[in-house]
C-alpha cells in the first residue's frame, strides 16, 4: 500500500527532471563570434567623418541581434547605436556610422561591435581616433524689440544684417542652441515659449502660456544638459527636450514667480519674485526630482546668473543703486557678498572663462576676476552695454542702443563697429558648437 501511494511522486519527479533536462538541451551555451574586417584599428576621424564598418558574425543557432555603437575610454556611450536583427547563424554586417556630434571632443574610442543570440552576449571592440570639430564662431545674433508687442531676431552673415524672424508677443529671455543653430524665446505676459530654427526662422514647436493669477507666463531661460529650463508663472521650474516633451518640472514654489535661473551639477536655481507683497528669493530645486532644496532671501534685482563650479553660481545684481557680485553656495546660511561697485549699476555680464567675468555698468565696462576678489576698468565706453565673448578670437562684443563694438581682449582695441537695425535687448554669439 505505501508502495501504490509513492508510485504518483515517482513518476512526478522523472517526468520534472526529464523536462529540465530538456528545457537545459535547448538552452544556447555558446556565443557568438565576432569578427571585424573593417575599419582598421586606431583610423584616424575628424568631425564629418563616415566610418564604413564590417563585421562577420557567426553562432551555433542564430544571431538575433548586433549593435554597433561609439563609445569612451570608460564604456561609455558617445553616440546613438546602428543596429540589426539577422535572425540566422551567419551574417555580414556592413553599415555607415557618420560622426557628427559637434560636441564629440578629441580622444581615442572604442567601436563596440555586440551581437547576441538571444542567450549569451560578445563584445568586440575596435580602438580608432578621433578629431573634433575647431569652435569658431557663426555669426553674431540681435535680439531687438522695437514695440511692447513685438520682437525681430537679426543674424550679422557677410557684413549685413538678415532678419530670422518677427514675433508677436513681448520679451522675457532667450537663449541659443549652437549644436542644432535653434533660438529659445519667452514672453512675460503675452508670448509663447518658442523653439526658432537660426536658418530658415522656422518655429519648430512653441508652449502656450496657462492662465494663472499673476498673469506672468515665462521668466528666464537657461540651456544645460541638452535641456532647456524655463521658469513658469505657477511657480515652478520645467524643461524641455529639443524636440519641445517637457522631460522635468520642479514642485511648485507658491505665490511667486521666477524672472531668472541657472542650472548647477546638481540644481536648478530660480529668483522668485512673490506676486504679492514683491519679496524676493533665490529657490534651489534638484535638478532630477524637482524637490525644493533651498530658499535664500535676497532684496536686490538679479542681473544674471551663472553657473561656475559644483553646485555654486555667480550672481550679478543690482542693490541700492549700486552693482554687486555675490555667490550662491548651496550649503551657506545666506548669499555670500563678494564685491561691492559703489561708481553705478550692471547692466550685463559674460564670462571669459573659469576665473575671469566682465561685467558693463552705466559708466563703462569692467573686469572682475574671482580668485582674487579683483573689479577694474576694461573699457569706459560703451556704457550699459550688452556684452559677448569670443573664447575663439579673443574679442569682447559690446551691444548699446544701435550700435554694435568689438575689442580685443585682454588688452582692449576697438576692432570694429556696427550699426544695428534697431536697438537689442539680447545678444547672442552663435557658435559651430
Amino acid at each position: 500500500m505505501k508502495q501504490f501511494k509513492l508510485f504518483p511522486f515517482f513518476i512526478s519527479v522523472v517526468l520534472i527532471e526529464m523536462l529540465a533536462c530538456g528545457c537545459h538541451e535547448n538552452k544556447d551555451a555558446g556565443f557568438p563570434v565576432i569578427k571585424i574586417d573593417k575599419p582598421s584599428r586606431d583610423t584616424h576621424y575628424q568631425f564629418g567623418d563616415t566610418i564604413r564598418f564590417q563585421a562577420e558574425l557567426s553562432d551555433a543557432s542564430q544571431i538575433t541581434s548586433i549593435e554597433v555603437q561609439l563609445m569612451d575610454g570608460d564604456n561609455k556611450p558617445m553616440m546613438p547605436v546602428v543596429s540589426a536583427s539577422p535572425g540566422k547563424p551567419q551574417f555580414t554586417f556592413k553599415g555607415e556610422y557618420v560622426l557628427n556630434d559637434p560636441q564629440l571632443p578629441n580622444g581615442t574610442y572604442q567601436l563596440r561591435f555586440r551581437a547576441s543570440n538571444g542567450e549569451n552576449l560578445t563584445n568586440q571592440f575596435l580602438q580608432l581616433q578621433y578629431q573634433e570639430l575647431e569652435k569658431e564662431l557663426l555669426f553674431p545674433l540681435v535680439i531687438l524689440h522695437p514695440d511692447p508687442n513685438r520682437w525681430v531676431a537679426y543674424k550679422f552673415v557677410n557684413n549685413q544684417w538678415q532678419q530670422v524672424c518677427v514675433h508677436t508677443g513681448d520679451f522675457s529671455g532667450s537663449a541659443v542652441n549652437a549644436a542644432d543653430t535653434v533660438l529659445y524665446m519667452c514672453g512675460d505676459y503675452n508670448s509663447k515659449l518658442s523653439a526658432i530654427r537660426l536658418r530658415d526662422g522656422l518655429e519648430l514647436w512653441n508652449v502656450s502660456p496657462t492662465m494663472f493669477q499673476s498673469s506672468h507666463w515665462f521668466g528666464d531661460v537657461a540651456l544645460a544638459n541638452s535641456k532647456l529650463y524655463v521658469g513658469c508663472a505657477e511657480g515652478t521650474m520645467k524643461a524641455y527636450n529639443k524636440s519641445g516633451t517637457e522631460v522635468f518640472k520642479s514642485v511648485k514654489y507658491a505665490s511667486a514667480s521666477p524672472v531668472k535661473c541657472v542650472v548647477t551639477d546638481n540644481l536648478v536655481i530660480g529668483f522668485f519674485v512673490n506676486t504679492y507683497d514683491s519679496q524676493k528669493h533665490f529657490v534651489a530645486f534638484h535638478n532630477t526630482g524637482g524637490a525644493l532644496l533651498d530658499t535664500k532671501f535676497y532684496s536686490g534685482d538679479v542681473v544674471q546668473m551663472m553657473h561656475t563650479n559644483g553646485d555654486e553660481a555667480l550672481i550679478v545684481a543690482n542693490k541700492d543703486g549700486h552693482g554687486e557680485i555675490l555667490q550662491y553656495m548651496r550649503y551657506s546660511d545666506s548669499i555670500i557678498g563678494l564685491k561691492k561697485f559703489y561708481g553705478g549699476v550692471f547692466c550685463s555680464a559674460v564670462m571669459v572663462d573659469s576665473n575671469t567675468l566682465l561685467v558693463s555698468s552705466n559708466i563703462g565696462i569692467y573686469t572682475y576676476h574671482i580668485s582674487s576678489n579683483v573689479l577694474e576698468p576694461f573699457a569706459s565706453a560703451p556704457v550699459s552695454a550688452i556684452l559677448g565673448y569670443d573664447d575663439v578670437l579673443q574679442e569682447v562684443y559690446a551691444c548699446y542702443g544701435k550700435k554694435l563694438d568689438v575689442f580685443s581682449y585682454p588688452h582692449p582695441s576697438l576692432i570694429r563697429s556696427v550699426v544695428l537695425p534697431d536697438t537689442a535687448v539680447r545678444l547672442h554669439l552663435v557658435f559651430n558648437k
